[in-house]
């Protein structure tokens, strides 16, 4: 880059007249002022960008609490629309289960009810062996008597015939 005009007055005689100090003075001035603006600019800019960026790196709470608001309200919405069928059914269900506890015998009931028809069973079948066993002492006795009678007849013949009735 060249240098500029005055530059090479001051180089060259080290003296600057007054007019053109000034002059020269008023134009580094205006351009001081001019890169400090836009150095203000750039530094607005930046303070802009930096802003944006806090904002949208912040959390928007203003937005996650509306969004949350709609969600819970369709959740209860959904929760409310199945909430009703599932309850008819548990009502429904509990008065099933009432009616079987009504009328379904608990299994100890049953436990009790086989226990005694095991004792009555035992007790018939006994009661018919003893009813065997003396069934068959009576027909022995009833054989025996047979005989006996079967024999007091034939001697009765025998006595009859020996005597000459017949």
């Amino acid at each position: 880059m060249a240098a500029p005009h005055y530059m090479g007055a001051i180089m060259e005689n080290n003296v600057v007249p007054q007019a053109q100090f000034d002059s020269r003075l008023s134009v580094l001035e205006t351009e001081v002022k001019g890169i400090v603006g836009t150095q203000q600019s750039i530094i607005n800019a930046v303070d802009r960008i930096s802003n944006k960026i806090d904002q949208k790196s912040s959390p928007q709470w203003s937005v996650y609490i509306s969004a949350a608001g709609f969600f819970l309200a369709v959740l209860l919405a959904i929760g409310t629309a199945w909430k009703a069928p599932i309850e008819t059914q548990l009502m429904r269900h509990e008065s099933d289960l009432r009616l079987f506890q009504t009328h379904v015998v608990p299994r100890n009931e049953h436990e009790e009810h086989w226990r005694q028809q095991e004792r009555d069973f035992n007790f018939m079948r006994d009661r018919l062996a003893r009813e065997e066993d003396r069934g068959a002492k009576g027909d022995d006795r009833l054989e025996r008597r047979i005989e006996k009678e079967t024999g007091d007849l034939e001697k009765r013949v025998e006595r009859l015939e020996s005597k000459g009735l017949r």
